[in-house]
């Protein structure tokens, strides 16, 4: 019974929660007005006037700074990811030097765990680096 209330409970806050979030933009804008807009917007370009629009070397500079900011959270989130890493690999090593033969099967159970977690840690950092770098070619 205490289950089916708290699912309750969980199924309300998530109802709540959605319906806090129901605004609506472009309810303002007509048909008219939208499209009116797109030809403002395409007349700017084509006259290559800056009403809103950035140059080629603000563009430069905007993605100079994305460049630089994915750089720092890769390499924190990655030097992170490294030290815990290491961290478990050495307490679930001591611990399997030091247990009995029933603990060391139950050790190996966490050990796959924890081998697959660093394949998919590494995998991902990897994969990351390459589309970063796949990206500023481009």
């Amino acid at each position: 019974m205490k289950k089916y209330i708290l699912i309750f409970i969980i199924f309300l806050s998530m109802i709540s929660v959605f319906n806090c979030f129901n605004f609506a933009y472009a309810a303002d804008d007509t048909l008219s007005d939208i499209f009116s807009d797109g030809d403002k917007f395409l007349e700017a370009q084509n006259n290559k006037t800056n009403n809103g629009i950035l140059s080629d070397k603000e563009m430069q500079e905007a993605q100079d700074k994305i460049n630089d900011a994915s750089g720092i959270i890769y390499n924190v989130l990655f030097g992170i990811g490294m030290v815990v890493a290491v961290v478990v690999g050495s307490i679930l090593g001591i611990q399997f030097m030091i247990s009995t033969v029933d603990e060391r099967a139950e050790i190996k159970k966490t050990l796959i765990v924890y081998v697959v977690g660093c394949v998919i840690l590494f995998g991902a950092f990897g994969i990351w680096k390459i589309v970063v770098n796949l990206l500023k070619s481009v």
